[in-house]
């Protein structure tokens, strides 16, 4: 099970290979994608929105967590074990179903502007873990819209992988 200096050195660096990764790429491939799939700036606006989302989760009050999700009933599921899970879940998943999100498509002109955004919000995402103990990241739950309620641990572990799942898919198909 990753510890809280091992899960924010896996965040942030995933951030950063995002950032440098699209940072790098000709200004237009930032509008460019397959057919019928997303842009590169709608898998950097589905990465920023995700980041968003957890963070604002971070900042509920506990009690209110334990409210509102109750708190966690099975053992904590390791990094590989959560990948495994989200894998499984993404094969179960109606053909054409992609994300609860609305993706934004952006111009080459907000290239930039998005990708500090998106860097500004994988630092808040690592000033808000230095905030959680290592017990209370067990000990709540916060919603995955295709994983159902997660600790926060598995949660967390889980960003750094979904920021690495689209960078894998951005490299191989754009």
């Amino acid at each position: 099970m990753d510890s809280v200096s091992v899960i924010v050195e896996k965040i942030d660096q995933s951030f950063v290979d995002v950032t440098t990764w699209i940072a790098a790429q000709a200004d237009v491939n930032f509008i460019a994608g397959p057919e019928g799939k997303w842009k590169t700036s709608g898998h950097l606006d589905h990465l920023l929105q995700t980041a968003e989302l957890v963070n604002k989760g971070l900042r509920i009050p506990k009690l209110m967590l334990r409210w509102k999700f109750g708190k966690p009933n099975r053992a904590i599921r390791t990094y590989d074990e959560v990948v495994k899970r989200y894998n499984e879940k993404l094969l179960d998943l109606a053909p054409g179903v992609t994300s609860p999100m609305t993706i934004r498509d952006f111009s080459i002109d907000d290239k930039k502007d998005c990708l500090n955004k998106f860097k500004k919000e994988g630092e808040q995402l690592s000033k808000q873990i230095g905030k959680w103990s290592e017990k209370n990241l067990d000990a709540y739950l916060l919603p995955h819209p295709l994983m159902g309620r997660m600790p926060v641990r598995e949660l967390l572990m889980w960003t750094s992988y979904h920021n690495y799942h689209h960078l894998k898919i951005l490299k191989e198909k754009y």
